[in-house]
């Protein structure tokens, strides 16, 4: 079964790394990339993935448009840099896992993936392998 994955982050060359990253890995995986957060509902995502600040968006406003749009998924949120505040965002916007970008596109880019696209997004994985 092909999981579906949604990405959000206004920087293209981010969104390219992840969908070839995503497709590296032997799980099938299905990653919509949007620049924004799309207005289309959806059925069956596996996760949302989503950049804490789009465009003109503070990373509490992203959050709170993601969590409208997406209230029931999975959400993974990924910076280039930990907010101050981080542990208030991860409890009030139910964050299932935060991440810095350089991590995860150091192991996209690294060539030795895990099997499933759930691994690419655990700490514990991450922190092991850089």
């Amino acid at each position: 079964m092909t999981k579906k994955i949604i990405l959000i982050d206004d920087d293209e060359t981010i969104a390219e790394m992840f969908t070839y990253g995503l497709s590296k890995i032997k799980e099938k995986v299905e990653c919509l990339v949007f620049e924004s957060i799309p207005s289309t509902s959806f059925q069956n995502i596996h996760f949302v993935v989503t950049d804490l600040s789009l465009g003109s968006s503070s990373g509490e406003e992203t959050l709170q448009l993601v969590r409208n749009a997406f209230p029931n998924e999975t959400l993974i949120v990924i910076s280039g840099t930990e907010p101050i505040n981080l542990s208030i965002l991860i409890d009030k916007y139910k964050i299932n896992n935060f991440l810095e970008k350089d991590k995860i596109l150091d192991i996209f880019m690294s060539g030795e993936l895990p099997d499933t696209c759930d691994s690419i997004f655990l700490k514990k994985w991450i922190k092991k392998n850089t």
